[in-house]
């Protein structure tokens, strides 16, 4: 959705990585989806904004992608 938005080709994408997670150690998440910087370029996700699980992980990515089409759309 995010290609789309941008009107760029998903082919065009250059790295793409995974990680299975093992690591997470959440005990105690944020409660929100995720951070954002001041001037809306950085925005961060993980374990620790909503906790180390699958679902989490769908929310917090699905959020960072409804907001950063909803910044470029009112630019």
């Amino acid at each position: 959705m995010l290609a789309d938005a941008f009107g760029v080709a998903t082919t065009s994408a250059r790295d793409a990585a995974a990680d299975r997670g093992r690591s997470a150690r959440t005990t105690a998440p944020l409660g929100a989806p995720f951070l954002r910087g001041e001037d809306g370029t950085l925005y961060v996700g993980g374990d620790l904004c909503l906790g180390a699980c699958l679902e989490a992980a769908y929310f917090y990515g699905a959020a960072i992608a409804s907001a950063i089409i909803k910044h470029e759309v009112s630019l």
